[in-house]
């Protein structure tokens, strides 16, 4: 019997538009825990308090096409398209309190120095 072919999960991408980004960051979760779970399954890491480099903005790197730029504050994004637009949006409650609690430390499995040996030494 041979192996089954390998199953490629498809992820959705939305345009780099208000809606695009919102609709993204709709998909993360109802509750801060999973939106960390969501962003740590799509390997998501970042640095706290890192607009740009931030674990949302990441993921939004990854969900956004065309790829484009994106700032991640603490109740809002700002998505600078490609063609030059800038869309400011405001954050789901779920992800505004995943971004208060990565910057002030929760979540450090999605930071991308996290070694779980030296986690609670």
């Amino acid at each position: 019997m041979t192996n089954p072919p390998p199953l490629h999960i498809v992820h959705p991408v939305y345009p780099p538009t208000g809606e695009g980004a919102t609709a993204a960051l709709m998909l993360l979760g109802t509750t801060a825990e999973q939106v960390a779970h969501t962003l740590a399954c799509r390997d998501c890491l970042g640095e706290p308090g890192e607009s740009c480099n931030c674990p949302i903005a990441v993921y939004l790197h990854r969900m956004l096409r065309p790829t484009c730029e994106v700032a991640v504050g603490e109740t809002t994004v700002i998505v600078f398209a490609p063609d030059g637009a800038i869309h400011e949006v405001d954050l789901p409650g779920p992800v505004r309190r995943f971004v208060a609690a990565f910057d002030l430390g929760a979540y450090p499995f999605l930071r991308p120095d996290f070694d779980p040996e030296q986690e609670g030494r």
